[in-house]
């Protein structure tokens, strides 16, 4: 399956020109619940010690 049009669909979906063809939050929920997760890795510009709290810092 293709995943990267599936979620593009579903975008589609959201900006639909007519609000009734948008689909409500439950159903939108229930989509982007089935779709598979990814884990995102941390990116150089985003170090995970500036992710933390200044309490646990000091």
């Amino acid at each position: 399956m293709n995943y990267d049009k599936y979620r593009k669909d579903i975008l589609m979906l959201c900006w639909s020109f007519h609000a009734s063809d948008r689909p409500d939050f439950a159903h939108l929920l229930s989509t982007l619940e089935k779709l598979p997760r990814k884990r995102l890795a941390r990116s150089p510009s985003h170090p995970v010690q500036l992710s933390r709290s200044a309490d646990s810092v000091l």
